[in-house]
């Protein structure tokens, strides 16, 4: 494959979000690409198109590309099943010699890297304009920069909250509420607690130091000086995680692995914080299982990461209008039903009714009701750093071994030893 020649072109270079240096797009040919389209814009595939999609799920794409083939038959689709997290090094490596994929899919924290190396095709501006009306803004957002839209989300996910119904009378609206039932529910030595969640995850913990006003890189995420470590909000979600441990007395390398999953499944905790990926596991228990978004907390809505899976297309391919419009075909009502149907997954679709069966699904729509107000995961390079110092903090914090001031003043310390390692 080479890449798309409407581009070289254009001579369109990738600013990088992450505050690295510039990086230009490859460039072999610069004779312009003609984009075939109908009279109603809509683009017409390349005669003779045999594209290459790159995906972790082969029965979900073979039931996406038998529905794609009855709007445009004429267009192959090879499957390759690839791992997610393999996908950015082999485009970048097999690309440019015309091995890679046309069409692959990414979780939205590859973004960053993958726009920043120059790997990804951005779409036709008749599709991006029409993903505006159907897909949700803040999966939308992810994949938008100032020189185009660079994929489609079609997959969300967001931390909410399990809980037994044979244990909870009514669910809980408040993490105050919470607390006051552990006072009775408890029995440590039994490993009995009201709620668990596996601290030492900063995934999963980052809901609770949003609370107080907490946005890591700022209210769009994409502020790679200023983490926010250093402010009194962070400080304040810390001092929550501390005040935890009175309910859920574990040290938090113990919550790690099965533990909480287990002694969820026996009955022995009444609330998890967990994602959509468990529900098939704690119904498969026997659960009288129930769903509920993240109580507040101190009368605050605490809002967990928005995890996005996005279906993008490469720079390399020699067909852009079809593998753009196999991308346009993974974002749409269709394949939202095929997605809920093969694979049981939330679609990033704005209207989510169109979806037969979600509506009613009274588990896992209330995922989609939290990834409504939850903070899209930032795709900046610098995100690593969250991990390993918001990991480092969050356990420390919760095991009583610093103060969340202590805790705070480390961050600090930890983050601008790393903006200098750069």
């Amino acid at each position: 494959m080479k890449l798309y020649k409407q581009l070289m072109v254009a001579g369109l270079v990738i600013a990088a979000t992450s505050g690295c240096s510039q990086k230009e797009l490859p460039v072999t040919d610069t004779t312009p690409a003609v984009v075939n389209k109908n009279e109603d814009g809509t683009l017409v595939p390349e005669d003779d198109a045999k594209l290459v999609l790159w995906i972790d799920n082969k029965g979900y794409a073979e039931a996406i590309v038998a529905g794609f083939n009855e709007i445009y038959p004429d267009v192959e689709v090879q499957i390759v099943e690839v791992m997610d997290t393999e996908t950015t090094q082999k485009i970048e490596l097999e690309g440019p010699a015309g091995n890679g994929a046309d069409v692959f899919t990414l979780p939205h924290d590859q973004f960053a890297k993958s726009y920043n190396s120059g790997i990804l095709l951005p779409l036709d501006e008749d599709i991006a304009q029409g993903l505006e009306q159907t897909i949700m803004p803040n999966a939308l957002s992810i994949v938008q920069t100032d020189t185009g839209t660079y994929g489609v989300p079609i997959i969300t996910e967001a931390l909410a909250i399990f809980y037994n119904k044979d244990l909870v009378e009514e669910p809980a609206t408040s993490f105050e509420e919470i607390f006051e039932f552990a006072e009775t529910f408890n029995d440590p030595l039994n490993n009995q607690f009201a709620f668990a969640m596996n601290v030492a995850n900063a995934y999963n913990a980052y809901a609770f130091l949003t609370p107080y006003g907490f946005e890591l890189f700022g209210p769009d995420g994409t502020d790679v000086d200023n983490p926010g470590f250093d402010t009194d909000a962070f400080e304040q979600g810390l001092e929550f995680i501390a005040e935890l441990n009175t309910i859920l007395p574990v040290k938090s390398l113990d919550l790690a692995g099965e533990f909480i999953g287990e002694q969820f499944k026996a009955g022995k905790i009444a609330y998890v914080l967990d994602g959509p990926w468990q529900l098939e596991t704690y119904k498969q228990a026997g659960l009288n299982l129930g769903v509920m978004t993240i109580p507040t907390i101190d009368g605050n809505v605490p809002t967990p990461f928005a995890g996005v899976k996005n279906v993008h297309v490469s720079a390399y391919t020699d067909y852009p209008n079809a593998s753009m419009l196999l991308a346009q075909y993974m974002g749409s009502e269709e394949a939202a039903n095929i997605l809920y149907e093969t694979v049981y997954k939330l679609p990033a679709l704005a209207d989510a009714s169109v979806v037969d069966g979600l509506a009613e699904d009274e588990l896992l729509s209330v995922f989609l009701e939290q990834f409504e107000t939850a903070f899209p995961m930032p795709s900046v390079n610098r995100i690593s750093y969250y991990w390993s110092i918001g990991e480092k903090a969050i356990s420390l914090v919760f095991d009583g071994q610093v103060t969340p001031a202590e805790a705070r003043a480390a961050a600090v310390t930890e983050w601008n030893s790393l903006v200098a390692s750069e």
